[in-house]
């Protein structure tokens, strides 16, 4: 099976055509329990999504940032090819 370079074993359960890929997630802010990671469907290893699961509505501008920078390291992660 093939897996994105970017993919944690410790959390993929692709499967055949079954399952996900996934990175290891990242939390970008612990208090408000903001984390994000890559997503794949084992399907299509090479289409990758931005998983963000936020427990606030709001973010503080300076946290916005932040996120916004880890989101751009998480796109150019999902450009490398497969391994």
């Amino acid at each position: 099976m093939t897996h994105p370079t970017w993919c944690d074993p410790a959390r993929c359960d692709a499967r055949g055509s079954a399952g996900a890929h996934r990175s290891r997630t990242i939390v970008a802010d612990e208090r408000r329990l903001v984390r994000i990671g890559l997503y794949a469907p084992a399907a299509a290893p090479g289409v990758a999504f931005v998983e963000l699961r936020c427990g606030a509505q709001m973010l503080h501008a300076r946290q916005a940032y932040g996120l916004g920078r880890l989101l751009v390291s998480l796109a150019r992660a999902a450009e490398d090819p497969l391994r």
